[in-house]
């Protein structure tokens, strides 16, 4: 009598489901064991690669951050080679931030120098790829500067326009607001440079120097 009753419990189990999805995933296994090998092989191969790449990358960025650090804080009486050697860790650490930075100081540098050409190619390239919030409001102002200079006024103004995104005081938002009517003037759009007056804090309408400036409005500094 236990016979029939033990073969019952053996046909039970063969059609349980959670012990034919096992024996479906053993068989399955077994089936496609070789391509689940070459799977593991590859993605095996791709984490290492992607840490080895991460690994070279950040020791590239040290060793530049190094050099800049090094140029930056020697004492290089001629132009020509403190700008050739920043052109090293620009060159040499491609697609590092110690490169970009590089970069912010070879566009000051010839902002400097009034070389306003290859400033402009340094600094645009600063702004499109550089992470410190300080270093690009440098950058923006140094591009109003420089178009200004050219008497560029509707690019000075696209600059100036983007430097409000970084204000960190109403006085800072006011005396960007007063340059940015400054320039509206100098691109003889009154309507534009009175309406943009409007944006000023009110609390900073009652400060002294805000006065000041508003009242000297129309002099270019």
């Amino acid at each position: 009598m236990l016979k029939p009753k033990r073969q019952i419990f053996k046909d039970e189990i063969k059609k349980d489901p959670f012990i034919e999805n096992i024996l479906s995933i053993q068989n399955n296994f077994k089936q496609f064991k070789n391509l689940y090998q070459r799977i593991g092989i590859v993605l095996l191969l791709s984490i290492l690669t992607i840490f080895i790449y991460n690994y070279q990358k950040n020791k590239n960025n040290l060793e530049g951050y190094n050099q800049l650090n090094s140029v930056l804080s020697s004492t290089i009486s001629s132009d020509t080679l403190y700008i050739n050697n920043l052109l090293d860790v620009y060159n040499n650490f491609k697609n590092t931030q110690s490169s970009i930075e590089s970069a912010f100081y070879i566009g000051k540098r010839y902002f400097e120098l009034e070389d306003f050409i290859n400033s402009a190619k340094f600094l645009h390239y600063y702004y499109q790829n550089g992470e410190n919030l300080f270093l690009i409001q440098s950058v923006l102002r140094m591009l109003v500067a420089l178009n200004l200079d050219n008497k560029n006024y509707s690019k000075s103004i696209k600059y100036q326009k983007k430097i409000k995104n970084y204000d960190l005081s109403d006085r800072q938002k006011a005396k960007n607001i007063i340059k940015l009517a400054q320039l509206y003037l100098l691109d003889n759009n009154l309507s534009k440079s009175n309406s943009v007056l409007k944006d000023i804090p009110p609390n900073m309408k009652k400060d002294i120097e805000i006065i000041n400036e508003l009242e000297s409005l129309s002099v270019v500094k």
